[in-house]
């Protein structure tokens, strides 16, 4: 599994809203991640300039248009794709393998069901973890 971490090296500036839900155990779980073999690449979008960082937004829609979910209003405004990306919103894309669309977190699947980094995270451990 690869996983990419859009997350700002000043963690003061992420928003306090319910698609960052449990962001600040992120960190735990990606090591846990990388213990059981997951490639993680975590990137500072505040070291990106806007156009890389809305280049980098412009693939992680690829997974929502494919799977038919909503990420834009996540990461910005109508007006203002992307503003939050990675800054305010950390995101994550998560891919199986190489040749895989992948996902992308937090994202709004429909009827009005959010999912977020951490319940990505959480879920995928878990359906990993030996019975008991």
């Amino acid at each position: 599994m690869e996983l990419i971490l859009f997350y700002p090296s000043d963690p003061a500036i992420v928003f306090d809203r319910p698609c960052n839900k449990g962001i600040e155990a992120v960190p735990f779980l990606l090591r846990e991640f990388e213990r059981r073999g997951a490639s993680i690449h975590r990137i500072d979008p505040s070291t990106l300039s806007f156009e890389e960082r809305f280049r980098e937004y412009s693939k992680a829609t690829i997974p929502a248009i494919h799977k038919k979910y909503e990420v834009k209003r996540m990461f910005g405004t109508n007006r203002h794709s992307a503003c939050f990306f990675g800054l305010q919103v950390p995101a994550l894309l998560a891919k199986k393998t190489a040749d895989d669309v992948g996902d992308t977190y937090p994202h709004r699947e429909s009827p009005n069901t959010l999912v977020t980094i951490y319940d990505f995270l959480t879920g995928a451990l878990a359906a990993h973890e030996p019975p008991v």
